[in-house]
């Protein structure tokens, strides 16, 4: 059974991004090591390149904590996997399949499923991290201390 209503968002995710409901901020909340964390080991070279880009760009945006790393983990894995299931795709979603008999059947190719269960999975995970663009639209560029927000609401 599901909770009604949306995921909580981080706090360090909602500071940054204005916490527009102006609800308090729980201030002992505990706070994750903010340093970087290292790719796993048991990561692929490709998805070693994919951690350390995702790394980049949540550091970049100063929210990169060593607490996701297992969730960056998994969207490098996906991100990975996604890439070489497009590549089976390069000849389309569908293929055609010829009986003994002669008759030709269209089918949907067999990646294609798992392409789009995936990128669903994905876009989850980005999404969890803030780096989908909804969740880029919530954050404030910058130093993050909000200056210029308030002249848009006067």
């Amino acid at each position: 059974m599901s909770k009604p209503g949306r995921r909580p968002m981080p706090t360090q995710l909602r500071i940054v991004s204005g916490n527009a409901g102006k609800r308090a901020v729980n201030h002992a909340e505990p706070e994750a090591p903010s340093n970087r964390p290292e790719a796993p080991s048991r990561l692929s070279a490709k998805e070693k390149k994919h951690f350390n880009l995702i790394c980049d760009l949540l550091d970049g945006m100063k929210i990169l904590s060593a607490a996701d790393a297992i969730t960056i983990e998994h969207a490098a894995f996906y991100l990975e996997e996604s890439i070489a299931l497009r590549k089976q795709l390069k000849k389309g979603r569908f293929q055609e399949i010829t009986s003994r008999e002669g008759s030709v059947t269209i089918k949907v190719h067999p990646a294609a499923p798992l392409l789009n269960a995936d990128v669903k999975i994905l876009n989850s995970l980005l999404g969890e991290l803030g780096l989908t663009p909804t969740a880029r639209t919530r954050i404030i560029s910058g130093d993050g201390d909000g200056a210029g927000k308030d002249d848009l609401l006067d």
